[in-house]
């Protein structure tokens, strides 16, 4: 998986909070899952919700249509519980409240940025909170998200 370059002078982090929120979908949609399956249930949750793939319009959509955009994804019942669940979690915000922060940080180019409420967890125990996200997928979301 290719690392991101996130930089805290980009025009819209907006974007880049979509960027991250895709990320961590796509890497809870993947575990026993094969590439080509879990791409195209990305693809169709970004073309059937409303607003696109974001957190906020994941955590409206009805459950049956997340059921339908993923249906080929390995445990997609469950998956489609643990995605919305984390979609509502990281609006609620307060996921990194606590946790220390990973070596690192410093040198991803970010300091001094702070997770705002609609972003994605940046400390191991904070991604860990969200169901169905364990340790090895936090530290690939530390890694491929936030560049550390």
């Amino acid at each position: 998986m290719t690392s991101l370059t996130l930089r805290t002078d980009h025009p819209n982090l907006r974007a880049l909070q979509t960027v991250r929120f895709h990320i961590l979908i796509s890497l809870m949609l993947s575990s026993q899952t094969k590439d080509p399956v879990t791409s195209q249930a990305v693809t169709n949750l970004h073309l059937r919700l409303p607003l696109g793939l974001t957190a906020t319009s994941l955590a409206g959509a009805d459950p049956e249509v997340i059921s339908e955009c993923i249906n080929k994804v390995g445990f997609w019942r469950r998956k489609t519980e643990y995605i919305q669940a984390a979609a509502k979690a990281i609006l609620q915000g307060g996921l990194d409240e606590g946790e220390v922060v990973p070596d690192g940080w410093e040198e991803s180019g970010l300091e001094g940025v702070e997770v705002e409420q609609g972003d994605v967890p940046r400390t191991l125990g904070g991604l860990c909170k969200l169901k169905g996200v364990g340790p090895k997928m936090a530290f690939l979301v530390l890694q491929c998200a936030w560049n550390m």
